[in-house]
């Protein structure tokens, strides 16, 4: 049995019932977790990547990079790490194999 969104939820893009059941649940279970203010079901067409582009794009969030067509950099907080170096413990057989060695020429 499929689980069901939070009432009048809004769908502001695709059709939720068009999931299948397994994804269904999965996405109802991850809106009462997250509390999201909508959905937006992805149709992976290009007017939609085109859209979503731009979006990111006017918000600052990506970055076009000059050197490359349709390729883009998207950076984070600094402060937004998923570790911090003094935090990170690096296990070898070698001590000299964890420790950056200057290059000799």
């Amino acid at each position: 049995m499929a689980s069901k969104l939070p009432a009048a939820f809004p769908v502001i893009k695709g059709k939720f019932e068009d999931l299948p059941v397994k994804v269904q649940d999965y996405v109802a279970d991850k809106v009462k977790l997250c509390t999201p203010a909508n959905l937006h079901i992805c149709d992976g067409s290009k007017e939609e990547n085109e859209a979503l582009i731009k979006i990111l794009l006017e918000a600052g969030i990506i970055t076009p990079l000059s050197k490359h067509d349709n390729c883009y950099v998207a950076r984070t907080d600094p402060h937004d790490v998923a570790r911090v170096e003094s935090k990170t413990f690096i296990c070898t057989e070698n001590k000299r194999e964890s420790i950056p060695q200057a290059k000799r020429e």
